[in-house]
């Protein structure tokens, strides 16, 4: 019974006295799950403490800062007038990285703050910290930052794409760079069930969760449409969470990490050569080689040797990244989303 919630409390109450915070996590998730997005006004509250409170054992227990977002987003959309989970995204968007502290400055303006800096101590007359930002701002991706032609030319002009969405902001921008690229895209919510037939690529997004929790409906989705995809050879190109997605169903190990990456650029080797990119995970795919035989083929994996991660990987009709190309962290994103894709798209001559 979805309104029994005294079996809720006890459980919530045990795992918070064991400090299980993952088994907490899916507690909560589960709850929210059985009461259903159509609920009655008087078991709103019930639902609104749910999602407030999935989004501090996010937050708090876990440092997953993106999920934490989004479960607070969605406790802000029930309860808008909560001056104070405001505060709390507002927080979350700066911890979160550079494409989302504007958006901290937007939760509070609207939260009356005007104009006004976000909270701290001012630091942009200094010109030792002026400097450091400008130099900073050389490694970001001059896509975002510079003026440019709508489409930075590629040969793939009309190639249909679906992208499906698997609930993060990411997306927008990943779907932006790839029209930049002259693809015609099209951007599916994983609750539609989207069906990639008719589409010369599909793009497994990124998006907040445990990639290996199959009661989960969205990675149970994003399972079944990668699993698919690889048996009838549909063009794959997984991001992120589908980077995660298609490493487990290629039969490589993932962990979670001790430290999640949160808006943190670093220099990988991809396939090679040295390219920065920019990090938003708490899980990662492991390997200890440079290549796997999988069911589907030889697999290519950039991997740091050191650790065992694995940034990114390349099959004959699939490809994968775990950091965020259409992030402003990653120099060369659009560049990098069109070598990925170029081979399963061969440039079409008139």
């Amino acid at each position: 019974d979805p309104s029994d919630f005294k079996t809720f409390e006890r459980v919530d109450t045990l795992v918070t006295a064991t400090r299980d915070w993952k088994t907490q996590e899916r507690t909560y998730r589960r709850q929210i799950k059985r009461m259903g997005t159509d609920v009655a006004p008087d078991k709103r509250p019930a639902l609104l403490a749910l999602w407030h409170g999935l989004g501090e054992i996010y937050r708090t227990r876990l440092k997953d800062y993106p999920s934490a977002i989004a479960a607070f987003e969605v406790a802000a959309d029930l309860d808008p007038e909560a001056p104070e989970r405001r505060r709390i995204l507002a927080e979350l968007y700066r911890l979160n990285g550079a494409e989302t502290y504007a958006k901290a400055g937007g939760v509070l303006r609207a939260l009356g703050a005007g104009d006004a800096p976000l909270p701290g101590p001012t630091f942009a007359v200094d010109p030792q910290v002026t400097a450091a930002l400008a130099a900073r701002n050389t490694t970001l991706a001059r896509f975002w930052l510079d003026e440019r032609d709508p489409s930075v030319g590629s040969g793939l002009a009309g190639r249909r794409v679906l992208v499906v969405d698997a609930e993060d902001t990411f997306t927008g921008m990943l779907a932006h760079q790839l029209r930049a690229l002259g693809l015609a895209v099209t951007v599916r919510s994983y609750r539609k069930r989207p069906e990639p037939a008719g589409y010369d690529l599909l793009v497994a997004g990124p998006g907040p969760g445990d990639p290996g929790d199959r009661t989960d409906p969205k990675m149970a989705v994003l399972h079944e449409l990668v699993r698919a995809a690889l048996c009838n050879g549909t063009p794959l190109l997984a991001i992120c969470l589908g980077h995660q997605v298609l490493a487990a169903t290629l039969g490589l190990t993932l962990y979670r990490k001790d430290e999640p990456y949160q808006g943190m650029q670093r220099e990988i080797d991809f396939f090679g050569r040295p390219e920065r990119v920019g990090f938003y995970s708490t899980y990662t795919a492991w390997s200890d080689s440079s290549t796997v035989d999988s069911p589907h083929g030889t697999v290519r994996l950039s991997r740091d040797p050191r650790t065992g991660e694995v940034h990114a990987l390349r099959g004959t009709r699939f490809a994968g990244v775990q950091f965020h190309p259409e992030s402003v962290l990653t120099e060369h994103g659009v560049d990098l989303l069109r070598e990925l894709v170029l081979p399963f798209l061969p440039i079409q001559v008139p």
